[in-house]
């Protein structure tokens, strides 16, 4: 006794009951057609609303030439208020008004994605130099990318990278684009400080971006005179950095860079020099960053010998960089380079080297 029996067909038999099973499976149902030919039934997922618009702004703003596009966008009151929402907290159950969907984990995503992209839209806008000053001034724009900017859920991954670009972009500091006053302020924030320092001690490979864009964003705040000082004395932030500069790793070379290029601002404070030098991890960093040989890392050679110029300005540190045997080698070794490549590794060394013979026990 079986189908055959019922007068029922197997195939068919079986299409009916992944019918039935298909919403418990939560998969498209498959019916059968004539033939052996299976046909899954068409779904059509609604559109988000926020989504689309947030995705049209961004498209919007994005692109070279944009720039009245990124002033507007930032001055409507509308588009600017929908979009810092969507980056901030407030977004956590539902969002913006729409009912919770029955899928939590769906629903989930659709948050971290409309999250994203607002973030996303806030680290163009802050490209615009007219921008920056009012965004950061903005305390519910700051709030969102501050708190973004120390997410720690794996699913943010993405939402904390983009929240650090917009701080990078907010802190890049140019000629026509004068942010002493942001430095100062983001530097003074403790939620901000706090996030890029965890964020500079991330060590998984998948949060290299992270931590490439944290030490970008101090070493942009190392640029303002105010801020050097109460940089390196902030344990937290000083180890950070020089942990950074001993990064080994290929794919490292950025943060280590970046880390190096912040304790070369971070030397040219008088209050610095002393300090730093006498510094076992940095002066041990320092010294083995500027015998860096390889062509790649070039950069980070560079920025060794910069600090170590740098601390050369000071008198009380000349005698004892020059009776630092290590210290002396990397120097002598710089100043002899003969690549064209390595002409600012030379003009370093050589700049040091300079600064060290003008103390009278040295050249004694």
């Amino acid at each position: 006794f079986g189908f055959r029996d019922l007068g029922i067909s197997f195939r068919d038999q079986i299409s009916k009951l992944c019918m039935h099973a298909g919403p418990l499976l939560d998969r498209p149902r498959a019916v059968s057609t004539s033939g052996s030919t299976w046909h899954p039934v068409p779904v059509t997922m609604p559109v988000d609303p926020e989504l689309s618009r947030l995705e049209k702004v961004l498209r919007y703003v994005s692109g070279l030439g944009q720039s009245a596009a990124r002033k507007s966008t930032w001055l409507t009151e509308a588009t600017r208020d929908f979009v810092v929402t969507a980056a901030g907290r407030g977004n956590a159950v539902g969002g913006f008004g729409l009912e919770l969907s029955h899928d939590r984990k769906r629903d989930r995503k659709r948050r971290v994605k409309l999250r994203e992209t607002a973030l996303k839209v806030l680290a163009v806008l802050a490209t615009e130099a007219a921008n920056a000053v009012p965004m950061w001034d903005h305390p519910a724009t700051r709030e969102a990318i501050v708190h973004c900017s120390s997410l720690a859920a794996p699913a943010d991954r993405k939402c904390r990278e983009h929240a650090l670009g917009a701080l990078v972009n907010l802190t890049y500091k140019t000629d026509t684009h004068p942010n002493t006053q942001i430095l100062v302020s983001m530097w003074n924030d403790l939620t901000a400080r706090r996030a890029l320092v965890y964020s500079s001690f991330l060590a998984a490979s998948a949060d290299r971006e992270c931590r490439e864009r944290a030490l970008t964003v101090l070493t942009n705040l190392a640029y303002a005179n105010a801020n050097k000082e109460l940089m390196w004395k902030d344990d937290d932030a000083m180890q950070a950095l020089v942990h950074c500069s001993t990064l080994a790793e290929p794919g490292d070379r950025k943060c280590r860079g970046h880390a190096l290029q912040c304790l070369m601002n971070l030397a040219c404070a008088d209050a610095n020099a002393g300090p730093m030098w006498t510094h076992p991890a940095t002066r041990l960093a320092l010294v083995e960053s500027s015998a860096l040989a390889e062509p790649a890392d070039r950069v980070c050679r560079e920025y060794a010998l910069a600090v170590l110029a740098n601390l050369a300005f000071s008198e009380a540190n000349r005698l004892e960089m020059w009776q630092h045997l290590a210290t002396r080698q990397v120097l002598v070794d710089g100043s002899n380079l003969a690549e064209p490549a390595d002409r600012e590794c030379r003009e370093q060394a050589w700049f040091a080297l300079v600064k060290l013979v003008e103390d009278p026990q040295v050249i004694a």
